[in-house]
């Protein structure tokens, strides 16, 4: 596409867009993949219909950008979505720092996104979209990695926050969170900026939360220098084993690191013990996002057989 610019001087320039590629599929079908990026771009991205679309604008062209201050996470996204836009730095306009941000213009992936939810103007009435179960976790992180944060208070206290300017956003986000194992936290408002925020406050509840997020996951898919502060949290409640190699454990459904030491009455760290037999791995994965009492009872009694195996072995030995 080439077009005439004019700047704040009036000195036109001629501007030729290259043809940007991407996998046209990317959001036509649930994956893990797409689930975080769209996270992202509910988030950090804006959509800008055509002029044809809406009299409103006058964009020759329906695109969508992602804005971060990171430029790690557009590099992340570009490469999931194996799209070759060009990654622009600017400056942000109130303090100054630095801004990445990359642009697709492409029609095909603008319905896409419109399908999966997303609006121009999007930051007062974005909707949660209705991701599939199994992706919940992907798009919550990838709307983390965006507006999310995690840190430590003076008094070394753990937390992990959320920010939005739509309410029906948060909520959703609230609900989704607990059919992951997490407790049901309060909204706050900001008035004077019109926002909504939630915190998880406490070393225990943040660690949930990095296994929620961060189990079976690589490292494609995660803004690194908040996964480094929740996996900070994580070594400081269940222990060093985790910088071990033996992170991440794939646990079934929405079952986490604690919730399994929850349910069977034993630490963090003596889950981590017992996903070393195969056995009782192989139990684990049996049991679904509905746990009874039946299946807990009966993989209490497999880690105590197995416990008292290894005793009768070291007493033999």
């Amino acid at each position: 596409m080439v077009f005439t610019r004019t700047d704040e001087l009036g000195i036109k320039s001629r501007v030729v867009l290259k043809k940007i590629n991407i996998n046209k599929k990317f959001f036509k079908s649930w994956s893990s993949e797409m689930a975080y990026v769209l996270g992202v771009i509910f988030t950090d991205g804006n959509l800008m219909p055509l002029r044809k679309r809406n009299a409103n604008y006058n964009s020759r062209s329906s695109r969508f950008s992602v804005s971060q201050k990171e430029s790690e996470l557009l590099e992340k996204l570009l490469a999931l979505m194996e799209c070759d836009a060009k990654l622009y730095r600017g400056k942000q306009v109130v303090t100054g720092n630095p801004i990445y941000q990359f642009h697709i213009n492409d029609e095909g992936i603008y319905d896409d996104l419109l399908a999966l939810g997303l609006t121009p103007k999007k930051s007062l009435t974005m909707q949660f979209p209705e991701v599939p179960s199994s992706y919940v976790r992907h798009f919550i992180r990838g709307c983390w990695d965006g507006d999310g944060s995690v840190f430590f208070e003076r008094d070394r206290l753990p937390g992990a926050s959320y920010v939005s300017g739509s309410r029906y956003f948060v909520d959703k986000m609230v609900d989704r969170l607990v059919k992951l194992g997490l407790p049901k936290v309060q909204i706050y408002s900001a008035n004077r900026s019109k926002s909504y925020f939630i915190r998880f406050m406490g070393e225990t509840i943040c660690t949930k939360l990095f296994h929620v997020f961060y189990d079976n996951v690589p490292e494609t898919m995660y803004l690194t220098r908040k996964f480094d502060l929740f996996k900070q949290i994580a070594i400081e409640f269940e222990g060093l084993h985790i910088l071990e190699g033996k992170l991440p454990l794939v646990f079934p459904g929405s079952l986490t690191r604690s919730r399994l030491a929850d349910m069977l009455g034993i630490s963090p760290v003596q889950v981590t013990s017992i996903m070393a037999s195969p056995v009782v791995r192989d139990e684990i994965k049996q049991i679904t996002d509905n746990v009874d009492d039946e299946k807990i009872q009966k993989l209490k009694r497999l880690i105590k057989q197995k416990s008292g195996l290894r005793k009768r072995r070291k007493n033999r030995q």
